[in-house]
């Protein structure tokens, strides 16, 4: 019930659009375990919406989502590892996480996975 209520303060859905309480909410589902509020708010750290940018939060929340199986998750944890957010740069674990969410039917991890295999091919990719 908190993830939905704090869905619809992220969104703006039924109630004025408010961040910061969205955030608190997903902060409180969170800690009970509840893993679509731990993206939730893994995503609010990544980007800074809400709550100040903070990345080795979103890389901890996010990697307790995946665990639980949320696919958003690993599409996320693709993008904080390909581009260094939190983290050291690692194409290969962001290949990994692409990978796993793109079979599930995630297709901005699925662009993520072809982008860097495209990128490998070519020579260009640089790890760690």
């Amino acid at each position: 019930a908190m993830h939905g209520l704090g869905l619809m303060y992220e969104k703006g859905e039924g109630v004025p659009q408010d961040l910061p309480r969205a955030a608190a909410l997903y902060e409180k589902a969170a800690a009970l375990g509840d893993a679509k509020s731990q993206c939730s708010l893994g995503i609010l750290y990544a980007t800074g919406q809400g709550v100040p940018q903070n990345h080795p939060r979103a890389l901890d929340l996010l990697k307790r989502a995946a665990a639980q199986g949320v696919v958003s998750a690993d599409q996320w944890l693709g993008h904080l590892f390909e581009n260094g957010l939190g983290v050291t740069r690692d194409l290969e674990s962001a290949k990994t996480h692409y990978a796993r969410a793109c079979l599930k039917g995630n297709r901005a991890a699925c662009e993520g996975h072809e982008r860097l295999e495209s990128t490998a091919k070519s020579g260009q990719a640089k790890t760690k």
